[in-house]
């Protein structure tokens, strides 16, 4: 067997470089699980600043559309004061448009009568009697009323155009959280598939080492995720992903397959390196 004492703790961008040679994994099934996950939460930190910034981005390129529609669609007489709402006009109130090809709305109902958002609807702000929602048919989240008096239309406005450093910290938390439960999941799965095909005939490796493996392995997939937030089109998101998930298993089984061989032939030669010694 390998012996722990042997393993190079390394940090997290000589690993990043290490991860995609074969003989790396000679030893990084005896990295300790928090290492390995370490290495994990610090792809999954960059996956997410690259998807927070691309949809921030996208959001800078739409802002101009949604200024015309807020200025055109929000009513004068909509305001906002003290975590309140204040209208005075028809309900309910409806405006809907066409912005770049999705139908989009401004639903006012002071009433309380409308709680959902209709589903011809691809994207709506939902203003009731007390709250305020954004969203679909299908999930709708709660946007928070201002302290101060506001016009309805100017606090839209102001949105778009600015987003303050909480909301892209919070936007990062969410994608952290996310992509980093999903990724702790992809590795268990394929842990469990490739530790049943081969980990397991050797004593030498036990799950947790092949639980590093895996997390190692993941690189590709990681680096599959930030180029597909700097391409453009589905057909070419598709074909990337493709190759970094095949790269991810084939890393994993041939980086297993590797460190069964040194661990056996660590073990074959041990006898005779005691025999020698006599």
């Amino acid at each position: 067997m390998v012996d722990k004492s042997e393993v190079v703790r390394s940090g997290f961008f000589a690993n990043l470089i290490n991860s995609f040679r074969i003989v790396f994994y000679r030893k990084a099934a005896k990295f300790p699980l928090t290492q390995a996950f370490l290495h994990v939460a610090g792809l999954t930190a960059i996956l997410a600043v690259a998807a927070s910034w691309a949809l921030h981005t996208q959001e800078q390129e739409l802002a101009p559309y949604f200024v015309e529609f807020y200025e055109k669609g929000v009513p004068d007489n909509l305001y906002f004061a003290d975590g309140k709402i204040e209208y005075d006009g028809p309900n309910p109130y409806i405006y809907s448009s066409e912005v770049l090809g999705a139908t989009v709305a401004i639903i006012i109902d002071t009433t309380g009568s409308t709680q959902k958002i209709p589903p011809e609807y691809n994207m709506a702000i939902l203003v009731t009697d007390e709250k305020m929602f954004h969203g679909d048919s299908t999930r709708k989240e709660e946007i928070e009323l201002p302290d101060e008096r506001i016009k309805a239309k100017d606090f839209f406005i102001q949105q778009t155009e600015k987003q303050n450093l909480s909301v892209h910290l919070i936007r990062w938390a969410n994608y952290f959280t996310t992509m980093f439960a999903l990724a702790a999941v992809i590795i268990a799965v394929s842990a469990v598939a490739i530790h049943v095909l081969l980990g397991k005939r050797d004593p030498g490796l036990g799950f947790k080492g092949q639980i590093a493996i895996c997390c190692f392995a993941s690189t590709p997939l990681f680096a599959g995720g930030v180029a597909i937030h700097g391409i453009g089109g589905f057909h070419a998101a598709w074909t990337v992903l493709g190759i970094s998930s095949v790269i991810f298993i084939l890393l994993a089984v041939l980086g297993t397959r590797e460190f069964l061989t040194a661990d056996r032939s660590a073990a074959d030669d041990a006898p005779k390196n005691k025999g020698d010694g006599k």
